[in-house]
C-alpha cells in the first residue's frame, strides 16, 4: 500500500516528532495544526491531540487519537474524521475512550486490546487502546 502521509522531512518540519520504541517513528499534533489540519482534524471542528506512527516494520501509518472533543456535538463529525482516517488507509487507535466514544467506535468495528503504549499512565502497564480487529498488531 502506498504511503498516505507526505514525505518524513515534509511532516518533521511541520510538529513535533520523535523516536519511539519498537521500530516506530512518530510526530504528535494538536487539532489545528499543520499536519492534523490535513487529516482532517482541524480545529474548526474539534479539539485534542493525536499521534501519527510510521511502522518502519509494515510501513504502514497510524494513528493514535488520545484525546478528542467536538466543538460541534452530536453531528457526527468524530464518526466522519475516524471513518476518513480509515477510508485513507491509516491504522487507527483510540487510547483509553470515554463512554460516549465507546457507542461512536464500536458500531463501527473498534474493540478493546491492551498495549503498552508509551506516553498512557500507569507506565509499565498496558493500556486500553481500541482497534479493529482486522487491523494487524502493531507496536
Amino acid at each position: 500500500m502506498e504511503s498516505v502521509l507526505m514525505d518524513r522531512m515534509e511532516i518533521e518540519n511541520m510538529d513535533i516528532p520523535y523516536p519511539l520504541e519498537n521500530g516506530v517513528d512518530g510526530v504528535c499534533a494538536d487539532a489545528g495544526s499543520a499536519l492534523a489540519n490535513i487529516l482532517g482534524f482541524t480545529d474548526e471542528l474539534f479539539f485534542g491531540h493525536i499521534e501519527v506512527c510510521q511502522d518502519r516494520k509494515t510501513d504502514r501509518e497510524i494513528i493514535y487519537l488520545h484525546y478528542i472533543n467536538s466543538r460541534h456535538p452530536r453531528r457526527g463529525n468524530v464518526k466522519r474524521l475516524i471513518r476518513s482516517w480509515i477510508d485513507a488507509g491509516f491504522r487507527v487507535r483510540i487510547i483509553r475512550p470515554e463512554p460516549e466514544m465507546q457507542n461512536i467506535i464500536e458500531p463501527m468495528g473498534f474493540k478493546i486490546y491492551f498495549e503498552y503504549k508509551n506516553g498512557t499512565v500507569p507506565k509499565g502497564l498496558p493500556a486500553d487502546i481500541w482497534r479493529i480487529p482486522s487491523d494487524e498488531e502493531s507496536t
